[in-house]
């Protein structure tokens, strides 16, 4: 015979609310920013922002259970502190358009202005620009012009062009006049290349256009200061006995 009794139990069920967070909670960071990834590009309606997020799932009223709701916020709460490093921010402690700009103007009055010489804001000068640097080619020209004329001038242009980062001519004389006889149609000589080059070779840094390191060091030695008996000796030496000199047959 079926008898029909009523018991009285106490259950606890947790809301799909709850379930969702408890699960978000289980997630690892780099796979919960992916999620949520995710769920922006799903729903168009989401925005992303963290904090406040955070602080309106916190605000939340999840169930009836107090305690078991106190406790997921403090999960969460927990969560986004080691996320962020940061607490919370509190609602007293947020700022309006208003007040940014406010504190912005107040700020600007207080620090004074700067004025130049002539009295002008800094704001009015120039832009700051790097100051030119004079290349090598510049400065041996600059020392040329006084002792030149143009003929002379546009060779000593085609001769610097010719000269490698070592600081020796790597292209003969006649190879030059060649050069600007047909690019220039310009009537020039090998001779005339020849004592455009001795000028340069004698200006600073002297020996700058040899064509090799023995013609180098004679023009050092003939327009260095040094006693006569010495430099007379020093270029005998080159002239006569280079050889051993270079190798170390003293």
């Amino acid at each position: 015979m079926l008898k029909y009794r009523q018991y009285q139990t106490l259950q606890q069920k947790l809301t799909p609310q709850q379930i969702q967070y408890l699960k978000l909670l289980q997630i690892p960071i780099v796979q919960l920013e992916q999620k949520i990834k995710e769920e922006l590009e799903q729903n168009p309606f989401l925005e992303e922002g963290l904090e406040q997020s955070i602080e309106e799932m916190l605000d939340l009223e999840l169930s009836d259970n107090q305690e078991l709701d106190q406790a997921v916020k403090e999960e969460l709460k927990e969560e986004y502190e080691e996320l962020t490093e940061e607490p919370l921010p509190k609602p007293e402690e947020e700022f309006t358009l208003e007040d940014f700009m406010r504190s912005y103007e107040d700020e600007e009055a207080t620090i004074p202005k700067t004025k130049d010489v002539i009295g002008e804001d800094l704001e009015d000068e120039l832009p700051w620009q790097p100051p030119a640097v004079e290349t090598l080619e510049e400065k041996l020209l600059e020392q040329l012009a006084p002792i030149a004329n143009e003929k002379e001038m546009r060779i000593a242009e085609e001769i610097l062009g010719n000269i490698n980062e070592d600081g020796y001519l790597i292209r003969s004389v006649e190879e030059i006049a060649e050069d600007l006889r047909l690019g220039e149609k310009m009537e020039v000589t090998a001779e005339e290349v020849e004592e455009v080059l001795r000028k340069i070779q004698r200006l600073d840094p002297p020996g700058i256009g040899a064509r090799d390191l023995k013609e180098c060091l004679l023009v050092q030695l003939e327009v260095g200061d040094f006693p006569e008996d010495r430099k007379n000796l020093a270029i005998r030496i080159l002239n006569e006995a280079y050889d051993d000199f270079m190798k170390k047959k003293i």
